[in-house]
Order: structure tokens, then sequence, then C-alpha cells
């Protein structure tokens, strides 16, 4: 699994991506889940900007992995191209977490 650090950015998590990357990146939920209280029974990644392109998505009962590809380069101040990670958990549960990308030839 590719583990790829992020930055926050303005609060936001920022990972730096090549355009040609097709690449897994994962969001852990079992702390938020709290252990034994909670599990993830559905996950999607229904959102995505600026050119990312959603390949495949796989979860756990705490942990989303989605293959994102593609992505644009964007001028200072414009939006980050970026994908919506939502879970359901089985008690009922929805929550979306996004994670941007700095898109750059590496």
């Amino acid at each position: 699994m590719a583990i790829e650090k992020f930055v926050l950015r303005g609060s936001k998590p920022v990972i730096k991506k090549d355009p040609n990357d097709i690449l897994d990146y994962a969001i852990d939920y079992a702390d938020w889940l709290q252990p034994d209280a909670d599990t993830i029974a559905s996950a999607s990644v229904p959102a995505t900007s600026g050119g990312i392109a959603v390949e495949s998505i796989t979860y756990t009962t705490t942990r989303v992995t989605a293959w994102l590809s593609g992505g644009v380069a964007v001028l200072p101040g414009d939006p980050l191209p970026s994908a919506t990670y939502r879970i359901v958990t089985a008690g009922g549960r929805t929550v979306d977490r996004t994670l941007y990308f700095k898109v750059t030839d590496r």
C-alpha cells in the first residue's frame, strides 16, 4: 500500500499527486468510530473534482481505500482537486471526509 504524507493547509489535508499516478489513498476511521461502538457498513467516493477519477474502492469495518487517478494542476488560489469519501455506519451515521490534492508532475 502506498503511503503518502499529507500536510494541513487551511485545515484541509493536502497530498501531493502526479497526474499519471494511480495510487491507493486510505482513510482510517478506527479512532472516530470508537472501538466496539460502531463499524462501517458501506462506503463510497461519490464526489471528485479537478480531474480526479476513482478507479476502485474497498473497505473494511474501519478503513476505506480508494484507488485514484488523474488530476490537473491549478493556479494558486483556485480550488484544489479533491475526493470525498462517504461512509454509512452500522449505527446509521453518514460521514463525509475530503482529501485534497496538489497535482504536479514529479
